[in-house]
C-alpha cells in the first residue's frame, strides 16, 4: 500500500506505453551513436589503407630499382665469365697449336735426318 493508506495501482496501458517509448528513444540514441561510431571507425580504415597502399607502392618501387640493379650486376658478372672462359679457351688453342708446330718442326727434322 501506498502513503495515506491507497492501494498502488497497476500500470495502466498508457503508462507501459511511455516506458516502451522511452526505451524506444534509448535504443534508438544508442543505436545513432554506434552509426556514428561506426562511421567514424570507417573513415579510420580508409585513411589507413590509403597509407598503406603509398607504403606498398614505395616498397615496389624499390623494389623494382633493387631488381634492375641486380640484372645489371648479373649481366656484368655474366660478361665478366664469359671473357675469362673465350681467354683460356683461346690460350689452350694457342698453345694446342704450338705443340702441334713443335710436333710438326719434331717430325719434319727426323726426316731430314
Amino acid at each position: 500500500m501506498g502513503e495515506g493508506g491507497e492501494a498502488e495501482r497497476p500500470p495502466t496501458s498508457r503508462d507501459s506505453d511511455v516506458g516502451e517509448w522511452k526505451l524506444s528513444w534509448r535504443r534508438f540514441l544508442e543505436f545513432g551513436k554506434n552509426i556514428l561510431e561506426l562511421e567514424r571507425l570507417v573513415s579510420s580504415l580508409k585513411a589507413e589503407n590509403r597509407e598503406l597502399r603509398r607504403e606498398l607502392r614505395d616498397v615496389q618501387r624499390q623494389l623494382d630499382e633493387l631488381s634492375g640493379e641486380v640484372k645489371g650486376i648479373s649481366r656484368f658478372v655474366s660478361n665478366a665469365m664469359d671473357d675469362r672462359i673465350d681467354a683460356k679457351v683461346e690460350k689452350a688453342e694457342v698453345r694446342a697449336f704450338e705443340r702441334l708446330l713443335a710436333m710438326m718442326r719434331g717430325s719434319s727434322s727426323r726426316e731430314i735426318e
